[in-house]
């Protein structure tokens, strides 16, 4: 099993937290296990939230490399939560307004 560990350290005690970030073998979510859409789909924000297996305690960087382990029931994501003190519109996060917001 391969294991990627993530870091979080803004300024406080780091964090860190091992989760699967890969396939035991090329298959049908290895791309999305790894984060890379497949040629042609659109990005989903579901390849960026680690998953907690409820039934073996371990970390998934996502649903699809649970899913990779056949452990994609009963699952709890990481809950994340964004703060944004800018001025910032849906419109200016659409992919086609990329340019304009940054």
């Amino acid at each position: 099993m391969t294991v990627n560990i993530i870091s979080s350290s803004a300024g406080i005690k780091s964090k860190h937290i091992s989760m699967v970030s890969r396939c035991p073998q090329d298959g049908l979510y290895s791309l999305l296990c790894s984060q890379v859409p497949p040629h042609g789909a659109t990005y989903s924000y579901m390849l960026d939230i680690p998953v907690l297996s409820q039934h073996t305690g371990v970390w998934y960087q996502n649903i699809y490399c649970a899913a990779c382990y056949g452990d994609q029931h009963n699952l709890s994501p990481y809950n994340v939560s964004v703060d944004c003190t800018a001025n910032v519109t849906k419109q200016m996060l659409s992919p086609s307004n990329e340019a304009r917001a940054a």
